[in-house]
């Protein structure tokens, strides 16, 4: 049987895209590159298969904080007008406080900060749990191809889709200092 190859993040540089220097890559939320053992074991944990584009990408350089840190919105947000900031994107494992199933994972932030059961949290925001970034799967369905969206604590729970999926989402981040105010 062939096998389709399908190529992620096509026409993506990830040269610079992870920040090395930052304390929080290897203490909160970098792994040991996920087996697919753990893959499996993990998606029947949370309840959700895995989109390809995020297990590849966290095959490559599993979690950490990106240089690029903003993605911009249609919708005000706590955060800002226009954009939201995210703090680092969870790797796949649970050894690690900020994974997928690590002690501030997804079944934490839906268990102890009441976040909705959407999907498999994959982002942590410099708001301290007040906001989060889901791969959503209410429209796809647990084992779909899930979407990104932006959880707003401090607005109620306000759901904003901010990719129609992870490769979208990753390739959309932006500088965070495209936002600031050269007069302030």
């Amino acid at each position: 049987m062939r096998r389709k190859i399908i190529k992620m993040f096509k026409g993506f540089d990830f040269t610079d895209f992870w920040t090395e220097d930052e304390v929080h890559d290897w203490d909160d939320y970098m792994e040991s590159t996920p087996s697919d053992e753990l893959i499996a074991e993990l998606e029947e944990e949370l309840g959700y298969k895995l989109p390809g584009s995020y297990i590849w990408l966290m095959k490559q350089h599993n979690g950490g904080e990106p240089r690029n840190t903003a993605f911009p919105t249609k919708k005000p947000t706590s955060w800002a007008d226009d954009h939201i900031a995210i703090q680092g994107i969870y790797g796949i494992g649970r050894e690690k406080d900020c994974t997928i199933c690590g002690n501030l994972g997804t079944k934490f932030m839906e268990e102890e900060w009441g976040y909705p059961d959407i999907g498999v949290a994959i982002c942590d925001c410099p708001s301290a749990g007040h906001e989060m970034i889901f791969l959503d799967y209410r429209e796809c369905g647990p084992q779909g191809e899930p979407k990104v969206s932006y959880v707003d604590q401090e607005m109620d729970y306000q759901i904003i889709v901010l990719a129609d999926n992870f490769e979208d989402f990753i390739k959309g981040l932006i500088s965070e200092d495209d936002y600031w105010d050269d007069e302030d």
